[in-house]
């Protein structure tokens, strides 16, 4: 019983707190873009991808420039007996830095990876690897908003 009264205390005292995660609502009009730069060793359509996901409002005049280097690795992971590749492991590193007025501000680095199974049907592989791709680069951008947020606040 008193486990249940003090679940129902803890419960309302964090409810009470205004608790509200950060990366929920990041209010893209807050940040000020100059120029957002995306290359690397990836198709047009990864920087495309990125690009629209980060959705920066970019020729402000007074804003930050965005440096984003994308690169793409498929490693093996996991072989049958006869040596063909059954898993791969995907990972997608991007290299950010942000400037103004030709000033470095920050430089980072974000990386996610993906285990993907491989099958003997190409299409479904290749249909896989899309969709590990779009996941990664939703999560990765989240994370270059949020930093961008930050240092677009701190830098006005």
């Amino acid at each position: 019983m008193k486990k249940k009264i003090g679940i129902i205390v803890f419960l309302f005292l964090l409810i009470g707190c205004g608790f509200t995660p950060v990366l929920k609502n990041i209010d893209d009009t807050e940040i000020k873009i100059k120029e957002l730069k995306i290359s690397g060793n990836v198709s047009d359509n990864t920087n495309f991808l990125l690009k629209n996901y980060l959705s920066f409002n970019e020729k402000t005049i007074d804003g930050l420039d965005v440096l984003i280097i994308l690169t793409e690795t498929f490693n093996s992971i996991e072989k049958d007996s006869a040596g063909v590749s059954i898993k791969d492991n995907f990972i997608i590193n991007v290299e950010m830095t942000i400037k103004k007025n030709e000033k470095i501000l920050t430089k980072d680095n974000f990386s996610e990876s993906k285990e993907i199974s491989i099958t003997l049907n190409p299409e479904i592989d290749n249909q896989n690897k899309n969709n590990e791709r779009k996941n990664i680069l939703r999560n990765i951008s989240r994370k270059i908003k949020f930093k961008t947020l930050i240092i677009s606040k701190n830098y006005k």
